[in-house]
């Protein structure tokens, strides 16, 4: 979880339960930074390198449908998406990490949410897919001890 979602939430910048959330793919190296706060600007997007739409991948990344918050009383909270998934084409894709965001609000201020390291390169040929499977509590887990 990108530490500044919290902020962005907060500030009413991200909206989790209405505006539409995305997951963008990268096949570069990427070393996090808790500065890290908005998917089209720096420094974020100087540190991470969004895959060009080709082979089965758009540039902006997935549309999550049906993204969902869960709220457990007073000490817990979650959001949960379903499985984005990329059908390679051409070439195939290859991916290195992920990261999930808010494409709702205007240019430049695309408020991050999480991302996730794949440990390696993942790649898929033509026909087949890659797919991203979250943790069953969510992309954001938050509990209040």
């Amino acid at each position: 979880m990108f530490p500044m979602v919290l902020t962005t939430t907060w500030n009413k910048e991200a909206n989790l339960n209405s505006d539409t959330m995305k997951v963008a793919l990268s096949n570069t190296a990427y070393t996090y930074a808790a500065t890290h706060k908005y998917f089209d600007a720096a420094p974020f997007n100087t540190a991470w390198t969004e895959l060009s739409t080709a082979n089965g991948y758009t540039a902006g990344g997935a549309t999550l449908t049906s993204p969902a918050t869960t709220n457990g009383q007073t000490t817990s909270w979650s959001a949960t998406i379903p499985n984005p998934t990329w059908t390679a084409s051409g070439a195939g894709i290859s991916a290195t990490s992920a990261v999930f965001y808010d494409s709702t609000p205007g240019a430049g201020v695309k408020p991050l949410i999480s991302y996730v390291l794949f440990g390696g390169t993942v790649s898929a040929p033509a026909g087949a897919t890659i797919t991203i499977t979250p943790n069953a509590s969510g992309i954001i887990s938050v509990v209040v001890a």
